[in-house]
């Protein structure tokens, strides 16, 4: 009889466990709704004119699914770029003092995901993978500020944390667990210090996590970049631009591989279901500007344009 009810309390404790790491790892999928909100402002008191505000749109991609999307002005055109992000064109005519308001909404759905378990493009034919082209291949090699991969402390360390790993799958796990576990979190804020300081301080934010992972990676030959993501871990919330840095790593077989080395309990592969790319490439792709302008010389200290933040409320 003992025997027995010790049976069902582990087998208890055992499904009660189970269940918990299911649960961490497929929570249910989340709806938010995100804004985002820009001033353009014409600063003269008699000159009117045009202007061409350049700003982001927020995709779908990976583990974000855009259902709706409202805008307050609709754009005059967009562009997408080779990266897989787009741009809107917005075009004002702005009268004397006149400033307008540009608000942006976006209905989106996040989902847990793991790009090497779910997507699983080595079974896909290669007609059906995602390619990098030489010039794309170069361009997220390259050494460059907070990237300094070509560093002899980067290449060194690097160099022994891959020996013996011969697949870019096994090295990107390699240098994952080594960012993930060696680096201790430090808020810096605005600040960057970049992958060298975090290697040799083993300390840095989200940053510098992600700056170490895409510099290591391009010392491996791995192409490797920095995203912009917005981190909505609160079903309500603010902040000025997106929240949050990660590593993407290109594997041939399966695409751009998030690298979230910041969660401690994210694996390689790993998104979840309280975040969304929002820019890709920082600092290395020239496509990815979070908004720009255009207007006449004649008018250009004439204008104000200010980015009003974002904001995030959970909806059911």
């Amino acid at each position: 009889m003992f025997r027995i009810k010790l049976f069902f309390i582990l087998l208890s404790a055992l499904l009660v466990t189970a269940s918990f790491f299911v649960n961490k790892k497929n929570k249910p999928p989340q709806k938010f709704l995100l804004e985002r909100s820009y001033s353009v402002k014409n600063t003269s008191p008699t000159a009117a004119f045009k202007i061409k505000v350049n700003i982001p749109d927020v995709v779908s991609v990976q583990n974000a699914q855009v259902l709706k999307a409202t805008y307050s002005t609709q754009p005059k055109e967009r562009k997408t770029f080779a990266n897989g992000m787009q741009q809107m064109i917005f075009e004002l005519n702005l009268k004397p003092g006149e400033e307008q308001i540009i608000k942006l909404e976006w209905e989106i759905q996040l989902k847990d995901m793991n790009v090497l378990e779910t997507v699983k493009k080595p079974t896909l034919g290669a007609e059906e993978k995602e390619t990098l082209g030489a010039e794309e291949k170069e361009l997220y090699l390259k050494s460059g500020t907070l990237y300094e991969c070509d560093h002899p402390e980067i290449v060194k360390k690097t160099a022994e944390i891959i020996s013996g790993k011969t697949t870019e799958l096994e090295k990107s796990k390699a240098i994952f667990d080594y960012v993930k576990n060696n680096i201790t979190f430090h808020r810096f804020g605005a600040e960057s210090k970049g992958a060298l300081y975090a290697l040799q301080n083993g300390k840095g934010d989200c940053t510098e996590y992600a700056s170490l992972v895409v510099a290591m990676c391009r010392a491996a030959k791995i192409p490797s970049r920095l995203n912009g993501v917005m981190v909505l871990k609160t079903d309500t919330g603010s902040a000025g631009t997106d929240n949050h840095n990660h590593a993407e790593i290109f594997l041939e077989d399966y695409g751009w591989v998030p690298a979230e080395t910041t969660f401690k309990s994210a694996s390689l592969g790993d998104m979840f279901n309280f975040e969304i790319i929002l820019r890709k490439g920082l600092r290395t792709d020239k496509s990815n500007g979070w908004f720009s302008f255009n207007v006449a010389t004649k008018y250009n200290n004439l204008k104000e344009i200010k980015m009003l933040g974002h904001k995030w409320k959970k909806i059911n």
